[in-house]
């Protein structure tokens, strides 16, 4: 994804998007959702409790807000610099 994003092949905001989906999805199947609520807890300013039972399209509404709001977006932009560099 990041390899696409660098080639101008995907766009950036809907990489990060993806990889920050990705992870959540990898981290509640390996069974470590409480870490995920703990993680989240904070820049979404809720107890991990209430993260916990945000429905999936409220989380992605918050991952959203978190991407453009919490500067999430310059550190997927630094980090395929980086990818990207020889």
């Amino acid at each position: 994804m990041l390899k696409q994003a660098a080639e101008g092949q995907a766009d950036v905001q809907n990489v990060g998007i993806e990889a920050i989906m990705t992870v959540v999805g990898a981290l509640a199947e390996s069974g470590v959702e409480r870490s995920l609520y703990e993680l989240l807890s904070g820049p979404f300013e809720m107890d991990p409790s209430e993260v916990a039972e945000l429905d999936i399209l409220e989380l992605c509404e918050k991952i959203q807000w978190l991407w453009k709001d919490g500067n999430l977006q310059p550190f997927f932009e630094q980090l395929l610099r980086l990818t990207s560099t020889k």
